[in-house]
């Protein structure tokens, strides 16, 4: 067991909390391009919006998925950091279990 303090675990928690958001909001806009991919790019005469959604909705909704992965991908290396910079700093009040 650890001696953290509740700010310390509250900044831990807060991150995993945005980075979850991140990563659901990037598998959201990843299922959307996905979704008009799936339905327009088999179609054989576009509506002007099906064009639209095609050709310039589905590389929008990559590009934000791809922000929000990375951003996720990120904030879990700082939320790793910040861990171990913790760990680094606390001291251990119980024994780890022997092996």
């Amino acid at each position: 067991m650890w001696a953290v303090g509740e700010t310390d675990l509250q900044a831990l928690s807060l991150t995993g909390n945005i980075v979850s958001a991140a990563f659901a909001i990037g598998s959201f806009c990843l299922g959307i391009a996905a979704n008009i991919w799936i339905s327009y790019s088999g179609a054989e005469k576009l509506t002007e919006v099906g064009g639209f959604l095609l050709y310039k909705g589905t590389v929008f909704s990559l590009v934000v998925a791809v922000f929000f992965y990375g951003t996720g991908a990120w904030l879990q290396t700082k939320k790793t950091s910040l861990w171990n910079k913790i760990k680094s700093e606390s001291r251990q009040i119980t024994q780890p279990p022997r092996q």
